[in-house]
Protein backbone atom coordinates (compact mmCIF):
# COMPACT_ATOMS: atom_id res chain seq x y z
CA UNK A 1 0.00 0.00 0.00
CA UNK A 2 1.21 3.35 -0.74
CA UNK A 3 0.84 6.22 1.71
CA UNK A 4 -0.05 9.46 0.35
CA UNK A 5 -0.63 12.88 2.29
CA UNK A 6 -3.58 15.30 0.61
CA UNK A 7 -3.47 18.62 1.57
CA UNK A 8 -6.69 20.60 1.28
CA UNK A 9 -6.51 24.17 1.38
CA UNK A 10 -9.20 26.13 2.35
CA UNK A 11 -9.95 27.55 -1.12
CA UNK A 12 -10.80 24.44 -1.89
CA UNK A 13 -13.62 24.05 0.65
CA UNK A 14 -14.82 28.06 0.72
CA UNK A 15 -17.41 28.11 -1.82
CA UNK A 16 -20.07 31.10 -2.12
CA UNK A 17 -21.07 33.25 0.73
CA UNK A 18 -19.03 31.23 3.20
CA UNK A 19 -20.59 28.28 2.69
CA UNK A 20 -18.79 24.83 2.47
CA UNK A 21 -17.87 24.13 -0.81
CA UNK A 22 -19.90 20.54 -1.64
CA UNK A 23 -19.43 20.09 -5.16
CA UNK A 24 -15.99 20.82 -5.40
CA UNK A 25 -15.01 18.91 -2.30
CA UNK A 26 -17.48 15.86 -3.61
CA UNK A 27 -15.09 15.91 -6.50
CA UNK A 28 -12.73 15.25 -4.79
CA UNK A 29 -14.02 12.46 -2.31
CA UNK A 30 -14.60 10.97 -5.75
CA UNK A 31 -10.88 10.61 -6.60
CA UNK A 32 -10.32 9.67 -2.82
CA UNK A 33 -12.54 6.62 -3.56
CA UNK A 34 -10.79 5.75 -6.20
CA UNK A 35 -7.23 6.21 -4.80
CA UNK A 36 -8.36 3.85 -2.27
CA UNK A 37 -9.49 1.04 -4.59
CA UNK A 38 -5.87 1.11 -6.10
CA UNK A 39 -3.72 0.23 -3.32
CA UNK A 40 -3.24 4.04 -1.50
CA UNK A 41 -3.92 4.86 2.22
CA UNK A 42 -4.82 8.61 1.73
CA UNK A 43 -4.75 10.52 4.97
CA UNK A 44 -6.27 14.05 4.12
CA UNK A 45 -5.15 16.88 5.94
CA UNK A 46 -7.86 19.73 5.41
CA UNK A 47 -8.16 23.63 5.89
CA UNK A 48 -11.20 25.95 6.09
CA UNK A 49 -12.18 26.42 9.56
CA UNK A 50 -11.78 29.68 9.89
CA UNK A 51 -12.79 30.81 6.43
CA UNK A 52 -16.38 28.96 7.05
CA UNK A 53 -16.48 30.57 10.69
CA UNK A 54 -16.28 33.69 9.72
CA UNK A 55 -19.31 34.21 8.36
CA UNK A 56 -20.66 33.63 11.98
CA UNK A 57 -18.21 36.36 13.40
CA UNK A 58 -15.87 39.16 12.60
CA UNK A 59 -12.08 38.10 12.06
CA UNK A 60 -9.69 41.01 12.94
CA UNK A 61 -7.45 39.87 15.20
CA UNK A 62 -5.97 36.78 16.87
CA UNK A 63 -8.88 35.76 19.22
CA UNK A 64 -11.63 36.33 17.02
CA UNK A 65 -9.64 34.12 14.51
CA UNK A 66 -9.60 31.21 17.00
CA UNK A 67 -12.95 31.82 17.51
CA UNK A 68 -13.75 31.67 13.98
CA UNK A 69 -11.86 28.18 13.96
CA UNK A 70 -13.85 27.22 16.70
CA UNK A 71 -17.48 27.84 14.76
CA UNK A 72 -16.43 26.48 11.45
CA UNK A 73 -14.55 23.44 12.85
CA UNK A 74 -18.06 21.59 12.99
CA UNK A 75 -19.48 23.06 8.98
CA UNK A 76 -16.25 21.36 7.61
CA UNK A 77 -16.31 18.44 9.64
CA UNK A 78 -20.21 17.64 8.26
CA UNK A 79 -19.55 19.04 4.71
CA UNK A 80 -16.23 16.50 4.70
CA UNK A 81 -18.21 13.59 6.05
CA UNK A 82 -21.20 14.18 3.66
CA UNK A 83 -19.09 14.37 0.52
CA UNK A 84 -17.15 11.26 1.50
CA UNK A 85 -20.40 9.09 2.72
CA UNK A 86 -21.67 9.60 -0.84
CA UNK A 87 -18.96 7.25 -1.77
CA UNK A 88 -19.26 4.52 1.75
CA UNK A 89 -16.15 6.12 2.83
CA UNK A 90 -15.79 7.15 6.93
CA UNK A 91 -13.66 9.66 7.78
CA UNK A 92 -11.88 9.84 11.57
CA UNK A 93 -11.15 13.54 12.02
CA UNK A 94 -8.12 14.38 14.46
CA UNK A 95 -7.76 18.05 16.09
CA UNK A 96 -4.19 18.48 15.85
CA UNK A 97 -2.73 20.47 18.87
CA UNK A 98 0.90 22.08 18.36
CA UNK A 99 3.28 23.23 21.25
CA UNK A 100 4.70 25.77 18.92
CA UNK A 101 4.31 26.45 15.02
CA UNK A 102 7.78 23.57 14.74
CA UNK A 103 6.71 21.03 17.42
CA UNK A 104 3.38 19.02 17.43
CA UNK A 105 2.11 17.77 20.83
CA UNK A 106 2.42 14.07 21.69
CA UNK A 107 2.91 12.86 18.09
CA UNK A 108 3.75 9.74 19.30
CA UNK A 109 -0.42 9.66 19.73
CA UNK A 110 -0.78 11.17 16.36
CA UNK A 111 0.77 8.47 14.60
CA UNK A 112 -0.83 6.31 16.61
CA UNK A 113 -4.08 7.42 16.29
CA UNK A 114 -3.58 7.18 11.98
CA UNK A 115 -2.49 3.76 12.50
CA UNK A 116 -5.12 2.60 14.02
CA UNK A 117 -7.50 4.69 11.31
CA UNK A 118 -6.00 3.03 7.82
CA UNK A 119 -4.87 -0.65 9.86
CA UNK A 120 -7.82 -1.37 12.09
CA UNK A 121 -10.84 0.05 10.83
CA UNK A 122 -9.65 1.31 7.07
CA UNK A 123 -11.10 4.69 7.71
CA UNK A 124 -9.97 7.69 6.30
CA UNK A 125 -7.70 9.77 8.49
CA UNK A 126 -8.91 14.12 8.34
CA UNK A 127 -6.52 16.00 10.11
CA UNK A 128 -6.71 19.86 10.89
CA UNK A 129 -4.61 22.09 13.24
CA UNK A 130 -6.17 23.24 16.35
CA UNK A 131 -6.68 26.68 16.03
CA UNK A 132 -8.53 27.13 18.62
CA UNK A 133 -6.99 26.04 21.55
CA UNK A 134 -3.68 25.33 20.59
CA UNK A 135 -0.29 27.09 19.11
CA UNK A 136 -1.19 27.88 15.12
CA UNK A 137 0.62 25.83 12.50
CA UNK A 138 0.17 25.99 8.90
CA UNK A 139 -1.67 23.01 7.50
CA UNK A 140 0.70 22.85 4.47
CA UNK A 141 3.37 22.70 6.91
CA UNK A 142 1.24 20.17 9.42
CA UNK A 143 0.85 18.01 5.86
CA UNK A 144 4.40 17.23 5.71
CA UNK A 145 4.87 16.97 9.34
CA UNK A 146 2.67 14.23 9.31
CA UNK A 147 3.82 12.55 6.11
CA UNK A 148 7.07 12.26 7.74
CA UNK A 149 5.84 10.55 10.84
CA UNK A 150 3.90 8.15 9.18
CA UNK A 151 6.51 7.89 6.46
CA UNK A 152 4.46 8.76 3.39
CA UNK A 153 5.18 8.11 -0.23
CA UNK A 154 4.37 11.45 -1.15
CA UNK A 155 2.37 14.60 -0.45
CA UNK A 156 -0.03 16.52 -2.50
CA UNK A 157 -1.06 19.98 -2.00
CA UNK A 158 -4.31 20.74 -3.81
CA UNK A 159 -4.52 25.00 -4.12
CA UNK A 160 -6.19 26.82 -5.80
CA UNK A 161 -4.95 30.24 -7.70
CA UNK A 162 -7.08 32.61 -4.92
CA UNK A 163 -7.35 30.54 -1.62
CA UNK A 164 -10.30 31.99 0.40
CA UNK A 165 -10.04 35.20 2.29
CA UNK A 166 -8.91 33.71 5.22
CA UNK A 167 -5.90 31.82 3.97
CA UNK A 168 -2.61 32.33 5.91
CA UNK A 169 -0.47 29.90 4.22
CA UNK A 170 0.14 31.23 0.57
CA UNK A 171 3.56 31.11 -1.13
CA UNK A 172 5.60 31.87 2.05
CA UNK A 173 4.36 28.86 3.98
CA UNK A 174 4.16 26.45 0.31
CA UNK A 175 8.11 27.28 -0.15
CA UNK A 176 8.97 26.03 3.98
CA UNK A 177 6.80 22.67 3.18
CA UNK A 178 9.10 22.41 0.12
CA UNK A 179 12.03 22.73 1.98
CA UNK A 180 10.59 20.54 4.94
CA UNK A 181 9.80 17.96 2.48
CA UNK A 182 13.01 17.87 0.40
CA UNK A 183 14.96 17.23 3.76
CA UNK A 184 12.45 14.62 4.97
CA UNK A 185 12.74 12.99 1.49
CA UNK A 186 9.42 13.17 0.08
CA UNK A 187 8.26 14.00 -2.74
CA UNK A 188 5.99 16.98 -2.66
CA UNK A 189 3.71 18.32 -5.67
CA UNK A 190 1.16 21.20 -5.44
CA UNK A 191 -1.19 21.01 -8.11
CA UNK A 192 -4.57 23.36 -8.76
CA UNK A 193 -7.19 20.82 -7.05
CA UNK A 194 -10.54 22.25 -8.96
CA UNK A 195 -9.06 20.56 -11.80
CA UNK A 196 -10.60 17.49 -12.76
CA UNK A 197 -8.79 14.13 -11.82
CA UNK A 198 -5.98 16.03 -10.89
CA UNK A 199 -5.15 14.14 -7.46
CA UNK A 200 -5.47 10.99 -9.08
CA UNK A 201 -3.47 12.15 -12.33
CA UNK A 202 -0.76 13.47 -9.82
CA UNK A 203 -0.83 10.24 -7.26
CA UNK A 204 -1.00 7.46 -9.74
Amino acid sequence: MKRVVIKVGSGIVYGRSGHFAATRFRAIASQIEWLTKNRVEPILVVSGAVALGARMCEVHDEDSRRYAAALGTSTLTRGVDAALRIRKLRAAHFLIAADSEAELHRPDLIVKGIESCLNRWAHVPVLNGNDATSAMINNDVLAIKIATLIRAAQVVILTTARGSPYSVGGAGAKEHAKTLAAKAGIPLTIVDGTVRNALVETVL
